[in-house]
């Protein structure tokens, strides 16, 4: 399953704008632009290649990345 965004809670290497819609669903959102905040604590941020989808996230606000200690490592 090459085009697997989720596995087992966690972001896979294809995680893209289903994934991000999935993890904003109780906003309502059906596009990017419309996500406010986002939770992405504990899913392997990480691990995706294609971080753009990021870019059409115009009305983000809040992002949640509790759980990657790797991003605050000195």
């Amino acid at each position: 399953m090459p085009a697997l965004e989720i596995l087992n809670s966690k972001l896979t290497s294809k995680a893209g704008e289903w994934t991000m819609l999935f993890y904003a669903r109780e906003q309502g959102a059906k596009k990017l632009e419309e996500i406010k905040r986002l939770d992405l604590s504990d899913k392997g941020v990480l691990s995706i290649e294609d971080l753009t989808v990021f870019d059409k996230m115009t009305n983000l606000k809040e992002l949640s990345l509790s759980g990657h200690p790797e991003f605050f490592k000195s």
